[in-house]
C-alpha cells in the first residue's frame, strides 16, 4: 500500500460511497504512512542545507550568510506549522467528511480491526477448500466480508467504546475531556507508526471475557470462529436496542 494508491481509492471509491449516506460521516483512521501524506512538506533537520535555505527564501524569512545547517534549522523551527496537514484529511474535509485520527499505537480503539480478524480467520479456514480459479481469492474475500453482519459490527463498536471509556476512567478518573487542553504529539521526522501485527487470533481474543481466554488458547481454528460468533451474538442480545453514538461512524482501513 502506498499513499498515492490510498488517495486514488479515497477519490474513486470512498467519497462516492459516503455521498450516499445521509447525515454526518466520520472516517476513523490510524496514522499509517499511507494515510499520512503531508499536504505540505515541512522542513526537517534531515534536509540538506540548500533545501532549508530554499524553504527560508520561499517563505521570505531572513537569514545570514555562511550559517551551518544547525543554525539554519534553529531559524526555521519557530516558523514550523503547529499542526500538520494531511492530503487525505483535506480531501475528505472538502467533501464534508470529518476525519478522526486514533492516537498512535492504539489500534484497539478501531472496531475495523475486529472485522479484519474475523474475515481473515474465515478466509484462511476456507481458502484451501476452494477450487483453484483466478477469481477464488476475491470471491472468497467478499464472502468473508458478507458474513460479518450489522449486528456483529454494532457489537464491535460497542466493545471499542467500552475500551475507550475504561481506559479514560483508569487514566483520567472523573475529569472531563473538555477540561483537557489540546495536546500535539510529535512523531519527529516521520509519521510512521509501528503498526502492531493484529492477527486474526488476537482480534478474536480481544472480545473474549476473562473466563474464556483459556478456552480460546486451547481451541482449534473452527472452534475459535464459533466462539467469536457466539460472543458477538450474546453481547448484541445484552446490548439490546441501546443506541451507540459511534455506530454511524464509517471506519476505514485497507488490507495490504
Amino acid at each position: 500500500m502506498t499513499g498515492e494508491v490510498f488517495k486514488k481509492w479515497t477519490i474513486e471509491q470512498l467519497i462516492p460511497s459516503v455521498a450516499l449516506i445521509s447525515g454526518k460521516v466520520v472516517v476513523v483512521m490510524d496514522n499509517a504512512p499511507y494515510h499520512s501524506m503531508h499536504a505540505e512538506d515541512s522542513p526537517k533537520f534531515s534536509w540538506k542545507k540548500a533545501k532549508l535555505e530554499d524553504w527560508l527564501h520561499k517563505n521570505k524569512i531572513p537569514f545570514g550568510n555562511n550559517l551551518t545547517k544547525k543554525q539554519l534549522f534553529e531559524i526555521v523551527k519557530p516558523h514550523l506549522p503547529s499542526c500538520k496537514k494531511y492530503v487525505i484529511d483535506e480531501l475528505l474535509s472538502k467533501n464534508g467528511i470529518e476525519v478522526l485520527r486514533l492516537p498512535p499505537y492504539h489500534c484497539q480503539y478501531n472496531p475495523i480491526e475486529m472485522v479484519w480478524g474475523f474475515c481473515k480467520t474465515y478466509f484462511n479456514k476456507h481458502i484451501l477448500a476452494q477450487p483453484s480459479t483466478k477469481s477464488k481469492v476475491p470471491d472468497l474475500w467478499h464472502e468473508a466480508l458478507s458474513k460479518y453482519t450489522p449486528e456483529m459490527w454494532m457489537n464491535s463498536v460497542n466493545h471499542c467504546e467500552r475500551l475507550i471509556r475504561d481506559d479514560w476512567k483508569r487514566l483520567m478518573g472523573n475529569e472531563s475531556v473538555r477540561d483537557i487542553p489540546p495536546i500535539i504529539i510529535s512523531l519527529a521526522d516521520s509519521d510512521e507508526e509501528s503498526i502492531a501485527s493484529f492477527t486474526s487470533e488476537s482480534a478474536i481474543e480481544i472480545v473474549q471475557d476473562n473466563d474464556q481466554n483459556e478456552r480460546m488458547d486451547e481451541s482449534s481454528e473452527d472452534e475459535r470462529m464459533e466462539i467469536f460468533e457466539v460472543q458477538l451474538s450474546n453481547e448484541c442480545e445484552v446490548q439490546g436496542s441501546e443506541s451507540c453514538s459511534t455506530a454511524e461512524i464509517l471506519t476505514v482501513e485497507l488490507v495490504d
